[in-house]
């Protein structure tokens, strides 16, 4: 298919468009992937060999793929794909092409069903999810501002008030807390000092509609990490909360169901043992916190998370090393954050789903 660039990314974009208005329904969600130059391979019925070819990428899911093709494929066609993970690495992928549109002259819109199922945020930042706690009293807002986490693919609780939102945050994990100061039953700058005070090391966003220099200043002084103004402008809230759009951490391990059913059961234990190390923190009980960081850092070994396990024994030593806690604070946070990033699956080229 012999376009510029430019003339292509025209085309996935009126794609997109057209998706986007026929609000199709499918059984995964699918996500932009324009990965430039992917290496294909087709092979027709009949034919006696596959066919490699370069070809631009539109989207993908757990279940497959579109491209851009310069010739028309016949559906049931076997087709393999090469796909590059946002980590390097390469993973094979075979499946049947599904669906053959006609885009214009030499430019085909093709629709690849993978032969098994995989982790597209493996490949596709736009793909990694993250989980938002949304304290807003007004239902009306709440709406607006769950529509705009979701459309960057977080997954959104929401609290009424900052004392439940206290009480969401002791009994469950977030990547990010979104609080609203003028809350009833407890205020946002009250609910986050004590978010603050029982070891809570997320990201907390300060939302509303004070302005002044000094109302920043107090939500900062409380604990927030940042501050957006109401009503919230979407790209300055997609600027913050785009450092939870890391790399996720995916298990080095190979083997079956068996191996990805135990690392499963590590994954779910994290967010208990997250609670447990900030409340030991907090307690400023210095052996229990060096006794749950090894625990930490042995395990996420066992089960192929080296970013996790090196971070915790960095904690761990850390904390053997000196009396004074407080200096810990950001070590801790990256640890609670790696944790948010495993996955109970395995590396797509492992054969994990």
């Amino acid at each position: 298919m012999r376009l510029p660039a430019e003339r292509i990314a025209e085309l996935i974009g009126e794609l997109d468009a057209e998706d986007a208005k026929s609000k199709s329904r499918r059984a995964q969600a699918r996500f932009p992937f324009q990965a430039g130059r992917c290496v294909v391979a087709l092979q027709h019925p009949g034919s006696a060999t596959p066919q490699s070819f370069d070809v631009p990428t539109r989207n993908l899911s757990a279940s497959g793929m579109s491209f851009l093709h310069g010739g028309y494929v016949h559906s049931g066609s076997a087709c393999s794909v090469e796909l590059i993970g946002l980590h390097g690495t390469w993973t094979h992928v075979s499946g049947i092409v599904v669906r053959c549109q006609y885009v214009q002259e030499g430019v085909y819109d093709v629709g690849l069903k993978f032969n098994r199922l995989i982790a597209p945020e493996e490949f596709c930042r736009g793909a990694v999810s993250f989980t938002v706690l949304l304290v807003e009293d007004c239902p009306a807002t709440a709406r607006i501002h769950q529509h705009v986490l979701e459309q960057f693919n977080a997954k959104v609780q929401l609290a009424a008030n900052g004392l439940e939102a206290v009480d969401l945050a002791a009994a469950n994990r977030y990547d990010a807390i979104l609080m609203d100061m003028d809350l009833p039953v407890m205020d946002g700058l009250e609910a986050t000092r004590r978010l603050r005070a029982n070891g809570y090391h997320g990201l907390i966003v300060a939302a509303t509609g004070m302005d002044r220099p000094e109302d920043q200043a107090r939500c900062l002084q409380a604990g927030c990490d940042a501050y957006v103004a109401k009503p919230i402008n979407r790209r300055e809230l997609e600027t913050i909360l785009g450092a939870l759009k890391r790399e996720p951490l995916f298990s080095s391990l190979e083997g079956g169901e068996d191996v990805a059913n135990l690392v499963a059961v590590f994954v779910d234990g994290l967010p208990d043992l997250v609670r447990s190390i900030e409340s030991a923190f907090v307690r400023r009980e210095v052996e229990e916190l060096a006794r749950l960081a090894k625990r930490v850092r042995n395990e996420a070994g066992v089960f192929g998370f080296a970013p996790l396990s090196e971070q915790a024994g960095r904690l761990e030593s850390l904390v053997r090393a000196t009396q004074d806690l407080s200096s810990l604070t950001a070590v801790l946070r990256e640890l609670t954050q790696l944790c948010g990033l495993t996955r109970r699956t395995l590396r797509s080229s492992t054969g994990g789903v």
